[in-house]
């Protein structure tokens, strides 16, 4: 069952699903809360190869940010970018986040693997890619996404403990670790 906007604000008093920002109860929607973008922005490293091979670990580098922390986003183009806040996730709820219609209307998608597990902590990283065909400035604090709650019909037996728990700030693919 889909969490309310009253009880996630509820919840986010006692304490619970989400740590970092003083104006948490402010970001909550009817059914939502909207997250805001983190400091810290990487891209893929070309490959050696030429390929993206999943068999074999990717590199990274962090994008130059300006003074006022924010970068540019060119045209048609990749990056990894994080939320402000802080996931702490009970075992008996999970959650899904997704980009935002007012930005995506500007180009901008905002993807992730969308499921966040019951038992998951840490902050979530953000796929940003723009579709358009100019560039897009993105500055830590925008509101980019948005995170749903559900209701577990019991708590989950063995609740998150894959490659990313944990992890603070913008981190890349894991692969080829397999957390099964």
């Amino acid at each position: 069952m889909k969490i309310s906007g009253d009880t996630i604000k509820k919840l986010l008093s006692e304490g619970q699903l989400i740590r970092g920002g003083a104006d948490l109860l402010d970001q909550v929607g009817p059914n939502s809360i909207d997250v805001k973008l983190g400091r810290g922005f990487k891209r893929l490293r070309p490959p050696r190869s030429g390929v993206i091979d999943f068999s074999q670990q990717q590199e990274y580098e962090d994008i130059p940010e300006n003074d006022d922390g924010s970068i540019v986003l060119p045209s048609h183009s990749f990056a990894l970018g994080t939320t402000a806040e802080y996931i702490d996730l009970p075992a008996d709820i999970c959650a899904r986040i997704d980009g935002r219609s007012s930005r995506a209307r500007l180009g901008l998608v905002v993807q992730t693997a969308g499921t966040i597990n019951a038992g998951m902590q840490g902050n979530i990283t953000l796929e940003l890619t723009n579709l358009c065909d100019y560039p897009i400035r993105l500055r830590p604090g925008d509101s980019v996404a948005q995170i749903e709650f559900e209701y577990l019909d019991k708590p989950a037996s063995k609740p998150y403990e894959g490659a990313y728990q944990g992890q603070e700030g913008t981190t890349g693919s894991r692969l080829p670790r397999m957390d099964f």
